[in-house]
């Protein structure tokens, strides 16, 4: 009989799906409708609701979308260099106040009729401190680098001292997990390889490479599923297993396919282009930019233990110290991962902690918990675009 095949039951679902997606579909028009509230000439009216508080808002890469799209397709976030410059260029010239963390440290916070604004950048590519900061240098602002300090070309040529607490000296146990390239000098460069979240999306990115990936994560990770797609695998791997096994794993897969030379050179090659060498990180803060810590090798917190963390910590800091010449004072938590009592952990050696958190700095804000505002991404209009710099979410 008619309808009552699989047609039949098609159509009885979409019955059963009719009030999600009348759902979905008034939301969109609702937000939508609220664009219309972020016209030319009500950026007053929304300036003056940010009045005495600062804004912090939060970019990643600074490039070409189709640049390292194996980077893009993991979920690392880019902005064009002509889309940072209006951002950033409407904000100046609606008069904001432009800061840096340690600004915040010493008590210059905005008046009660002046906005603040701060510009951050998380994990540090290359990028940032090539096109991102010659903009911010263009419009006369100075900005925030949080550093993954494991994606420093050159690390393992630095002498670094002991990884400091803040006020204090380190434990003993502490200073015993001190990695040995913090201690002395060494020929090569061993930060020219991938990040391991890098060459995660690297290697399920592209299928000659994928294949092997998952099956070898199926055979030595208890509990993988067996039918994930190339991104369905590496959402899995993030959520679910520690970065070292993680590490462990890539490392089988490039002894397995026999091309850990080859991979060695590519990553190099890769390394070069992504990552920023010493140099850059300090002409940046000769230049007034502040650097701080996003962690050393950009690890989840809720995947590892306290111990690790405190290592983490402590590893950024010292590499921090030895290129600055002085200690870094801000952190931000990689992957705005946290747990309670963290912010304890991290104030031994910094002097405030970054969030996301999507609203802005308070005075009554802790500074070990200080919000920011992620990049929502490209937006569909000018409007969307007025309604993210003026609220920091759309």
């Amino acid at each position: 009989m008619r309808g009552s095949g699989w047609w039949g039951m098609d159509k009885v679902r979409d019955r059963d799906d009719r009030p999600v997606r009348h759902h979905q579909m008034l939301h969109r028009l609702a937000n939508r409708a609220q664009d219309l509230l972020y016209l030319p000439g009500l950026e007053r009216f929304w300036l003056r609701r940010l009045r005495g508080r600062v804004l912090c808002l939060l970019y990643h890469r600074v490039g070409q979308p189709d640049r390292f799209p194996f980077l893009t397709w993991g979920g690392s976030p880019v902005i064009t260099p002509d889309d940072l410059y209006r951002e950033l260029a409407c904000l100046r010239d609606a008069g904001v106040r432009f800061l840096v963390f340690g600004d915040l440290l010493r008590g210059e916070f905005p008046g009660p009729d002046e906005v603040g604004v701060i510009v951050s950048f998380d994990d540090g590519f290359r990028d940032v401190y090539g096109a991102g900061l010659a903009i911010l240098d263009r419009l006369d602002i100075k900005g925030t680098v949080f550093q993954t300090t494991a994606m420093i070309q050159g690390v393992g040529s630095l002498t670094a001292g002991p990884p400091l607490r803040r006020g204090g000296t380190c434990q003993a146990e502490q200073d015993q997990r001190k990695p040995a390239h913090l201690s002395a000098p060494s020929g090569g460069d061993e930060n020219l390889r991938l990040l391991w979240e890098h060459e995660l999306y690297w290697l399920a990115y592209h299928p000659e490479t994928f294949a092997h990936l998952k099956g070898l994560a199926t055979e030595m990770l208890a509990g993988c599923p067996t039918g994930l797609s190339s991104k369905g695998l590496v959402d899995w791997l993030r959520d679910n297993v520690s970065p070292p096994r993680i590490e462990a794993l890539l490392a089988r897969v490039r002894n397995d396919l026999g091309t850990a030379e080859t991979a060695a050179e590519t990553a190099a090659e890769l390394g070069v282009d992504l990552y920023p060498n010493v140099a850059d990180i300090q002409a940046a803060a000769r230049r007034g930019h502040e650097i701080g810590s996003h962690g050393h090798r950009h690890y989840p917190r809720e995947r590892i233990t306290t111990s690790l963390f405190e290592v983490e910590l402590q590893t950024s800091a010292a590499i921090l110290e030895a290129i600055l010449g002085r200690r870094a004072t801000c952190f931000s938590y990689p992957f705005n991962s946290f747990l309670p009592g963290d912010e304890a952990i991290a104030a031994r050696y910094y002097n405030q902690v970054a969030t996301v958190e999507g609203r802005p700095i308070t005075p009554g804000d802790d500074r070990l918990r200080l919000p920011r505002c992620t990049w929502p991404g490209q937006q569909p209009n000018a409007l969307r675009r007025r309604r993210w710099l003026l609220t920091g979410r759309v």
